[in-house]
């Protein structure tokens, strides 16, 4: 089933849990009744300026603009009347019920202008925020600055450790010790470890 043939109840239902296809198909199909509402000369003192239509267009866009912020208190049985409320501030008389029940086809280029604009906002009626453009042109020089001084330290250190690198191991070459000359590592050991009095008596002996 495509959004189109859903009843009313059932597309809040879809727009409260995020469904902006949803609450999209509201706006064709409330739109135009909201425009008759508002041009009507019954209802209190429509939106005047330079262009009337397009000051009234504006003013669709505004009521739709408050029915996404306020999903949550929407009258799931009488969705247009809900709507009127929002787009005059009150509650509408018979003659503007009249007038909006049967309203005249706004032109698809109308409502898909009054979409884009919403569909900025969509779900929380808000514009998202967005840093200045300054920012980032400050980010982007502090990211050249960085590269600019980090590259050449990246090179000279480079390079150094390649000149002052260690040979490989292979390279080292192990020397032996000069051979010793046992006979006399033997001699030197016994004569390292005689007593000077071996062939002597203790000197309380011969006292004796």
């Amino acid at each position: 089933m495509s959004h189109s043939d859903r009843d009313d109840a059932d597309l809040l239902a879809r727009a409260r849990q995020g469904d902006a296809s949803a609450f999209a198909v509201l706006l064709h199909r409330y739109g135009p009744a909201v425009h008759a509402a508002l041009s009507d000369p019954s209802a209190g003192d429509p939106p005047r300026g330079a262009d009337d239509a397009g000051a009234v267009t504006a003013a669709v866009t505004r009521t739709f603009l408050q029915a996404m912020r306020q999903l949550e208190h929407a009258d799931d049985q009488n969705v247009c009347r809900w709507l009127l409320r929002l787009a005059l501030e009150e509650e509408p008389g018979p003659d503007v019920l009249a007038h909006a029940k049967e309203p005249e086809p706004l032109p698809a280029a109308v409502l898909d202008q009054a979409w884009a604009d919403l569909a900025a906002r969509w779900p929380t009626g808000r514009r998202p925020l967005r840093a200045p453009r300054w920012v980032g042109r400050v980010a982007l020089l502090l990211l050249l600055l960085t590269l600019a001084a980090g590259v050449p330290y990246v090179v000279l250190v480079t390079a150094s450790d390649g000149e002052y690198a260690p040979p490989p191991i292979s390279e080292v070459l192990a020397e032996p010790l000069d051979d010793v000359d046992d006979g006399a590592s033997a001699e030197a050991t016994d004569t390292n470890t005689a007593s000077p009095n071996d062939g002597d008596l203790p000197d309380d002996l011969d006292q004796e």
